[in-house]
């Protein structure tokens, strides 16, 4: 309740609040490079399999709560990749009207020549300008917001094309300060560094209150040893218990309220024929090697 959470809060800083600018939204370089496109290809999963791998994120389990709820509303997918959410939205939700943006034209082409650019009835489907892309009843994000410089300001972004509600993935700490410096708070991407900054729980939900104050919000924790992660440098102190994988449900227009819904994430368990084409896969590679 807030009555638990809200005194933990800290005040936002004001030189995070405003409209994000175009050249922050456009900072594309590493997603340019076709191994992007390569990463978030799965198309060899088959459709159950794909299920399973959506289906063990937080970010999807709230979101598959809402869609059962309105199946009908439209929605866009901000940092789409290769619009693989668009096939499982399909499989899940198959009214929900999606839309995918991204700054990756390979991942962007990639997606459209698997699902098409144009749905059937002529609704844009994949895009890579933001002028294309409007308001939504839904506002999808997932693992964009903490690769931003200005992760607040991005978030005052979303809040603003959503009509109803977003749902973002991103990185949280529980303890210390946000720390704003992307020249130590980074990841290294396809040999490129880009900002991988962990923002306090707090900060977030300080901006949601001043930026929609009739918003109800939910938050679902898994925490992590962020140090296993590759290519991922932080502050020490941001190595410390109390930083995790969030998943942020923000419902506007809707009985006030803050909650924490914490729930661990475990990895998926695919199909015995997923393993073996897997395996098939290793084998292949070595022998080439």
């Amino acid at each position: 309740s807030d009555a638990t959470v809200l005194p933990q809060l800290r005040r936002a800083s004001s030189s995070r609040v405003g409209e994000i600018s175009m050249k922050e939204m456009l900072s594309t370089d590493p997603w340019q490079q076709s191994e992007h496109a390569k990463h978030f290809d799965f198309s060899r999963l088959s459709d159950a399999d794909l299920i399973r791998f959506y289906e063990s994120f937080n970010e999807i389990r709230l979101l598959g709560e809402y869609c059962r709820i309105h199946p009908e509303y439209s929605m866009i997918d901000f940092g789409c990749a290769t619009g693989e959410l668009n096939r499982y939205m399909g499989l899940r939700h198959p009214g929900i009207r999606y839309q995918g943006f991204d700054i990756s034209a390979p991942a962007i082409e990639r997606a459209c020549s698997r699902y098409g650019r144009i749905h059937s009835n002529g609704m844009l489907r994949f895009s890579t300008s933001p002028s294309l892309i409007h308001s939504a009843d839904i506002i999808f994000c997932r693992d964009v917001l903490h690769h931003q410089e200005n992760p607040l300001s991005f978030l005052v972004k979303l809040l603003s094309q959503a009509r109803k509600a977003v749902f973002i993935r991103s990185r949280t700490r529980d303890e210390g300060d946000t720390e704003y410096r992307s020249s130590v708070s980074y990841q290294i991407i396809y040999g490129q560094r880009v900002p991988y900054l962990v923002v306090h729980y707090g900060d977030i939900a300080v901006m949601i209150r001043s930026e929609a104050p009739d918003a109800a919000v939910k938050m679902s924790r898994s925490y992590k040893n962020f140090r296993r992660r590759r290519g991922v440098f932080l502050t020490d102190n941001c190595y410390k218990a109390g930083t995790a994988d969030t998943a942020i449900a923000i419902y506007k227009n809707s009985v006030q309220g803050f909650r924490f819904d914490d729930r661990q994430e475990h990895a998926p368990i695919y199909s015995v024929r997923h393993y073996l084409r897997w395996a098939s896969t290793l084998r292949l590679r070595a022998q080439g090697g």
